[in-house]
């Protein structure tokens, strides 16, 4: 079978897809395209940067992970009490810029 023959054929298949079925199957290319993607980002990663996301996962797998909801509660709580220090809007955007470029979450 040809490259043309192949082609074909799934559009076909495709094309007498529902629309429930057809998002189910674009989100399922979008996912494979993506993980081709991930694999070769991963490719450029220094083996320092690759040593650490192994760390991460390892610390995560022994339960000392900050659940997401509870990063965002203190990153909102943060953001509500800066604002609240605030006397105008430009020295808020000031500190908000401040904080968002600091890469140190560990305080959280």
């Amino acid at each position: 079978m040809t490259a043309s023959d192949i082609k074909l054929r799934i559009f076909r298949q495709i094309d007498a897809l529902e629309k429930d079925k057809l998002d189910e199957l674009y989100g399922v290319l979008l996912n494979y395209i993506n993980s081709q993607q991930d694999i070769s980002e991963w490719d450029i990663l220094t083996e320092d940067q690759k040593a650490g996301i192994y760390d991460a996962i390892q610390e995560i797998e022994t339960g000392k992970g900050i659940p997401n909801h509870v990063v965002l509660e203190k990153l909102h709580d943060r953001y509500k009490k800066s604002k609240e220090m605030c006397s105008d809007q430009t020295q808020h955007a000031v500190l908000q810029r401040k904080f968002y470029s600091n890469r140190d979450f560990k305080n959280l």
